[in-house]
């Protein structure tokens, strides 16, 4: 072989190694988020009928009143033994009973038809996984197999998929709004697919990130979305719910789509100050007719190493101003039977 094709044949290997590296660092840039982002596979369509049962109907006037509330031991078990306990509590069931589940969770599990079969709505706030591989397909057969049991159970459900998106410590799971927008119209598009018909999809960031203007970016659109949501909290029962709700409350009136405040709660405060705190509930519903349902936390939180008392059960005042929002008009839409504390 002359010198000169020796050359030519050198520079070829050269060019095609080259080639070869860009397109693996393509690839790597797909898989890790940056660069261009891959184009989505198209959603599989089965040859799927439609479940025929009806999604949640909002109540005409007032609102659903709900909690999620924490066990001792997190089996099934467990969590309809708490949930039995503060009903007693409160005085009647309730009318929207909160779970959660993780991204590869079974569900609806034996509690969530526990709460379905007492007549309560099951609010399931379903956790998330990296929104780029939602987004492309990569999680499409998870979600079919919940789409599918969904529908089969018939039963009407609320479905918060990765709530508190806007959370910082959630960056590395949702990336950002385009990212997890992405990802949602694809659980969407897969639920279509599959013809979900007793679903309702609730979009539900924090309240406080309303005011700094950096929760809206995370909304898919009015088409996407059958409920709003916020969920908040005070250190300060002295700062009414109003308050904190104000900015997300303002934002939402427009879009005329019904509410649920899916986590709300208070610390205790000073002396009776939460049970004061909770006692307002009927009033902002009365002032924001678009309020369909409010659920309490009930659930102490570990912040670092501060404890964080959520839980009504500490003071009594505070179950017993929570049983009036259970007798009150305004939010016992369903006239739940009360029984005599």
């Amino acid at each position: 072989m002359s010198r000169r094709s020796l050359t030519i044949a050198l520079a070829l290997v050269v060019t095609l190694a080259l080639t070869i590296t860009a397109l693996a660092l393509a690839l790597t840039r797909v898989r890790t988020g940056s660069g261009a982002q891959p184009q989505p596979a198209p959603v599989s369509t089965p040859p799927a009928a439609a479940s025929g049962a009806p999604a949640p109907v909002p109540p005409r006037t007032g609102a659903l009143l709900g909690a999620w509330v924490k066990p001792d031991q997190f089996t099934d078990s467990g969590r309809i033994a708490a949930l039995d306990g503060f009903t007693r509590s409160v005085g009647r069931p309730l009318d929207v009973v909160q779970d959660y589940h993780k991204w590869n969770d079974e569900f609806p599990d034996e509690f969530d038809r526990t709460v379905a079969h007492s007549g309560a709505i099951p609010l399931i706030s379903w956790g998330g996984t990296d929104t780029h591989l939602i987004a492309v397909g990569d999680d499409d057969e998870v979600i079919h197999q919940r789409a599918q049991a969904l529908k089969a159970w018939r039963a009407p459900v609320l479905l918060r998929w990765r709530w508190e998106m806007d959370r910082p410590n959630l960056a590395g799971e949702v990336h950002g709004p385009t990212e997890y927008i992405a990802a949602w119209k694809r659980i969407r598009a897969v639920f279509r697919a599959e013809r979900v018909s007793n679903v309702s999809f609730v979009w539900c960031p924090l309240a406080e990130g309303f005011g700094s203007g950096k929760a809206q970016d995370y909304y898919p659109g009015s088409d996407q979305v059958d409920w709003l949501c916020a969920d908040a909290y005070t250190l300060d029962p002295g700062q009414p719910l109003e308050d904190l709700l104000a900015p997300f409350l303002s934002w939402a009136q427009p879009l005329g789509k019904p509410i649920v405040i899916a986590e709300f709660g208070s610390v205790p405060g000073k002396d009776g100050q939460r049970a004061a705190w909770i006692s307002a509930v009927p009033a902002l519903v009365a002032k924001y007719p678009q309020l369909k349902a409010l659920l309490y936390f009930d659930a102490d939180t570990q912040q670092r190493t501060e404890e964080r008392r959520w839980s009504l059960r500490w003071d009594q005042r505070d179950v017993q101003a929570f049983a009036g929002l259970a007798r009150d008009p305004a939010l016992n839409t369903r006239h739940r039977r009360i029984t005599p504390g």
